[in-house]
């Protein structure tokens, strides 16, 4: 009968979403020379976590048979990359509707968010692809942390966007020379509030809006 006799390790062990790689088998007989070593992974699946076992199995010419078979553990051991947000943190005067991009990985992804400042776990809240709607009081600010932990258990590095909300104007730009009648024309200052981005004005009587004239400085 012939004997078989498998090539590398035993188990083999794989990372998730890469490709199966035979080993290879050899065969010996007595009598028989001629021998075809057949090999059976229709059990073997690089994406799903665990064992499978691969089957070789050998018949010479007087259909004697021999068989043996190898372990092939696919394990995942490389974490996610971290959840990206659109919009990131920053200053804003209305709600805003976050979503979150999620990496690719070999294996499932879940990711989890808090907006409390605590840590994201497993436990915390899972984000399905509905938008997470981050709101404030003016002058008041939320952080969101998100993590995605794929099914290895390998978490991702943690994202953190801090939305702060500027929900009231700033005071009224105050000019260097009020209203009056003057017999010769006049160079206006504007001084803006301290938290002012932008001011605009008009000289036709109408009220400004961001579309007028906008104040760059001087006169």
């Amino acid at each position: 009968a012939p004997i078989l006799t498998l090539l590398g390790a035993n188990p083999q062990i794989i990372e998730a979403g890469n490709d199966y790689v035979e080993l290879g088998a050899t065969s010996t007989d007595n009598v028989d020379t001629s021998r075809v070593i057949n090999i059976d992974i229709s059990n073997l699946s690089t994406s799903t976590l665990g064992t499978s076992t691969v089957i070789y199995s050998v018949t010479d010419s007087s259909l004697n048979t021999a068989s043996t078979t190898r372990t092939v553990t696919i394990q995942d051991t490389i974490a996610p990359s971290a959840p990206t947000s659109t919009p990131t943190g920053g200053t804003y005067n209305t709600a805003q509707n976050v979503t979150l991009a999620i990496s690719d990985d070999a294996t499932e992804v879940r990711t989890f968010y808090t907006l409390d400042g605590n840590v994201p776990t497993s436990a915390s809240l899972e984000y399905t692809g509905t938008p997470i709607m981050i709101d404030g009081e003016n002058g008041a600010s939320t952080t969101l942390k998100a993590i995605s932990i794929d099914e290895g258990n390998n978490p991702s590095p943690i994202t953190i966007e801090v939305y702060i909300f500027d929900k009231a104007g700033p005071a009224a730009p105050t000019a260097d020379i009020t209203f009056g009648f003057f017999n010769v024309a006049q160079n206006i200052t504007l001084t803006l509030a301290g938290d002012a981005d932008t001011t605009f004005y008009t000289l036709d009587n109408t009220d400004p809006t961001s579309s007028s004239i906008s104040y760059a400085g001087g006169t």
